[in-house]
């Protein structure tokens, strides 16, 4: 299993989201840098027949509707990411240093009925709202983190 601080994993998984969202802009606009227009163009279009009065056997007038009045045209972005997991909280004190050091355990226990530790639900959360910075969440309490620099994307 790979062992990682948990900056590491917040910056990591940031980066990633940040990297997503880029590319889903990137996409786009290569896609209409490409074609010169969106890929739905008003080529396709909804056929309705509406009658022309109330009465049960009123005459119908067709009409078209071209699809692409129903896309939304602003460009599509990611709004929110979110981990969650479960894991073993405790100290540890590795050889050679006289500081113990914050652990989280992600694998489970080979004799989990044997487990004196309590196992914790974590939720690590992304907004693109609030400037990407992670929101970490702890068994529903809330932890207070200092800002983390934003990443490119780029």
């Amino acid at each position: 299993m790979t062992t990682c601080t948990f900056d590491t994993l917040l910056c990591a998984v940031q980066d990633a989201v940040v990297g997503a969202n880029a590319a889903i802009r990137r996409r786009r606009e290569a896609l209409f840098a490409a074609t010169g227009k969106l890929p739905d163009s008003s080529e396709h279009v909804l056929r309705v027949d509406i009658p022309e009065s109330l009465a049960a056997n009123a005459p119908c007038s067709p009409i078209a509707i071209p699809l692409n009045l129903f896309r939304d045209r602003r460009i599509p972005s990611i709004a929110m990411m979110s981990v969650e997991f479960d894991c073993t909280i405790h100290f540890r004190k590795r050889r050679g240093q006289t500081v113990r050091e914050l652990t989280m355990s992600l694998d489970r226990p080979r004799f989990f009925w044997l487990l004196r530790r309590p196992q914790h639900h974590v939720r690590i959360s992304y907004l693109s709202a609030n400037g990407w910075q992670p929101q970490v969440e702890i068994d529903g309490q809330f932890l207070t983190m200092p800002a983390i620099a934003l990443a490119t994307g780029d």
